[in-house]
């Protein structure tokens, strides 16, 4: 197991708000220079924030960086028995927070 991989599967569970901000936009196939836009950020400092993710995951593409991050997201909703939840904002999807786990 490397480095950057956690066997807990919380892999991503200790980003800043800025950084799974970021990488929810880049998970769903958004450019830098659309994230720049959309969280009124230069385009180097998203660029930069991706990399710094990559260089932490081993040196990852960008590519995989997305598709990880993607796949952690899904197993997060499916362990709380819920689903991703969005909102559409000029052809931009951001991610919400995961309603509460249901109480038993």
């Amino acid at each position: 197991m490397g480095a950057t991989e956690r066997d807990d599967g919380n892999e991503f569970g200790d980003l800043t708000d800025k950084q799974g901000t970021v990488l929810a936009l880049l998970a769903n196939g958004r450019t830098s220079k659309e994230i720049a836009s959309a969280l009124d950020l230069s385009e180097s400092a998203v660029n930069r924030r991706i990399e710094l993710l990559r260089i932490r995951f081993g040196g990852i593409t960008r590519l995989e960086l997305a598709r990880r991050y993607r796949d952690w997201m899904t197993g997060l909703a499916t362990e709380n028995g819920a689903s991703i939840h969005g909102v559409e904002i000029d052809r931009q999807r951001l991610r919400l927070a995961l309603p509460p786990p249901a109480r038993r």
